[in-house]
């Protein structure tokens, strides 16, 4: 763990080029963001904290972690890396060394977040059912049902893998 701001930045840094590769939304391009993720960095209660993680491979950062804490759950949220580095799975060394530091800080469960990429897989031990909803007015609700018939569609499509490979896209998803 670590308090320090600069492998924060870091992380961001590279979250960002990666959102940009992957044509998702890049959730630091919004100061507020950035300012919300700084205040959970900072801040540090027997209930709630920030946590911070960098993988150091001698004096390079190779990966980071933002996450959060609760008092017994450890929240997986933006994991990053130095692409430079991918052909040695920083990020999966740096999740393993979390994994093993877990029991000491009082964290009994890494909550990996929803969806099925295959580190949650490979890392995992259990899972648990969630449930997805929103509560807005009528008008947003049929335009958020619209939008997920939409995606419904094209993800179902035949066309979709070669769509993704001409624009360079490895994945569909939603921000």
């Amino acid at each position: 763990q670590t308090a320090e701001r600069g492998p924060l930045e870091q992380m961001m840094r590279w979250k960002s080029a990666q959102y940009l590769r992957t044509g998702q939304v890049d959730r630091f391009a919004s100061r507020w963001n950035v300012e919300l993720l700084q205040r959970i960095h900072a801040t540090r209660t027997p209930d709630f904290a920030g946590m911070l993680t960098a993988l150091w491979a001698g004096d390079r950062l190779a990966a980071v972690h933002m996450g959060m804490r609760s008092r017994h759950v450890w929240h997986y949220w933006f994991p990053s890396y130095d692409p430079d580095l991918g052909a040695y799975s920083p990020g999966m060394v740096m999740l393993a060394k979390m994994a093993e530091a877990a029991p000491a800080l009082g964290l009994r469960t890494i909550d990996l977040g929803l969806g099925d990429a295959v580190y949650k897989e490979r890392f995992m031990s259990g899972s648990v059912p969630l449930a997805r909803g929103v509560v807005a007015p009528a008008p947003v609700r049929l335009s958020r049902r619209a939008a997920d018939t939409a995606e419904s569609l094209v993800r179902r499509s035949p066309l979709m893998p070669a769509a993704r490979s001409a624009a360079g896209i490895s994945g569909l998803r939603r921000t």
